[in-house]
């Protein structure tokens, strides 16, 4: 009998160091199932073992394949398009009636995002990107930690520790020329909320795009960030999984918000985006963003930086926005 040989291909094998799959082959006994676990960023459509056609692996194409077969009703393309504009429009206007509103605006920034979470949630279960990756109880309860432990207890305690000697040190620095924060001073606060949202976002990202970057590259930082890439599903649950020291990379872009002297409605709103965009751009639903994927870090454009082939996992560090991976110091995203 010959076997069917599969070329090796380079994957986190053990998440903590870079190895190679040596070459595996196909017989009845070591059979396409098993190999399909171990190298499950192909796909095996192709492949034949009764037939024993030879057949390369073809990495799997995200933006032309559909991981799950079914006769396309006349909702599909409407959840599929209309997902994400709706949650996050809704988000931003919870959130513009909180800010009207005499809530408490911590009480009110916890409610909208839980809603993002519940509303991605119910979009995942009615229409998954990937039926294989519902959570189990066993895998939200891990996740639920983490969200609640590693990286809400962190992030929030150091903000409320910290942020408003940031914030000083802004209002420090904006005193030398004659305004009360930088953002003022570079009139910006003459824009309208969404353009200043739109502006801070870009900024922010900056810090967040080199905070994340950094770990995959330096590989001491590695087992800080493994955390967050240990999970094999993708699900809004898993959006908190990290490491609690890894949690703070997001503290990076408050940083930036904060020497500016960002307007409190501001911050709120870019506060809000980031936690509902975490939501959805790690929800197993079947969404798209269109051509907004160019510019913001969506479901698909994220599950090429989750793939465990590295050329492709070492791309689109863009936690909410992707504009800073289309600058020359590093590839091109992948879209």
């Amino acid at each position: 009998m010959n076997p069917l040989a599969i070329k090796p291909s380079s994957v986190w094998t053990n998440q903590s160091s870079l190895q190679t799959v040596p070459n595996l082959v196909v017989t009845q006994s070591n059979n396409l199932a098993n190999i399909e676990t171990l190298l499950p960023e192909y796909d095996y459509s192709g492949v034949e073992l009764d037939g024993y056609q030879k057949h390369e692996p073809v990495p799997l194409d995200r933006k032309k394949t559909k991981p799950i077969n079914r006769d396309e009703a006349w909702y599909r393309p409407l959840i599929r398009y209309g997902t994400y504009p709706a949650i996050v429009s809704g988000s931003f206007l919870a959130t513009h009636a909180g800010l009207a509103s005499e809530v408490s605006e911590p009480g009110m920034l916890f409610g909208v995002t839980l809603s993002s979470f519940v509303a991605t949630t119910a979009i995942e279960y009615a229409q998954p990107y990937r039926e294989n990756w519902h959570t189990t109880i066993k895998e939200a309860g891990v996740n639920l930690l983490h969200n609640f432990l590693s990286t809400g207890g962190p992030t929030t305690a150091l903000k409320a520790l910290t942020f408003g000697a940031v914030y000083s040190m802004g209002s420090t620095l904006a005193e030398s020329v004659g305004a009360n924060s930088l953002w003022e001073a570079m009139h910006l606060t003459d824009l309208s909320i969404g353009v200043q949202t739109m502006l801070a976002l870009s900024l922010g990202e900056l810090g967040v795009y080199w905070a994340h970057r950094i770990p995959h590259e330096v590989s001491w930082l590695w087992p800080f960030h493994e955390i967050h890439h240990s999970s094999e599903k993708l699900t809004a649950l898993h959006a908190g999984r990290n490491h609690p020291l890894d949690a703070l990379k997001s503290y990076s872009m408050l940083i930036i918000l904060g020497l500016l002297g960002l307007p409190n409605d501001v911050l709120a709103y870019a506060t809000v985006f980031t936690a509902v965009n975490g939501f959805l751009q790690h929800s197993n639903a079947d969404i798209s963003l269109g051509p907004l994927e160019y510019i913001i870090s969506g479901p698909k454009v994220h599950r090429w930086h989750h793939s465990t082939v590295i050329d492709e996992g070492n791309t689109n560090f863009g936690n909410n926005l992707i504009i800073w991976d289309h600058f020359p110091w590093h590839k091109v995203p992948l879209l």
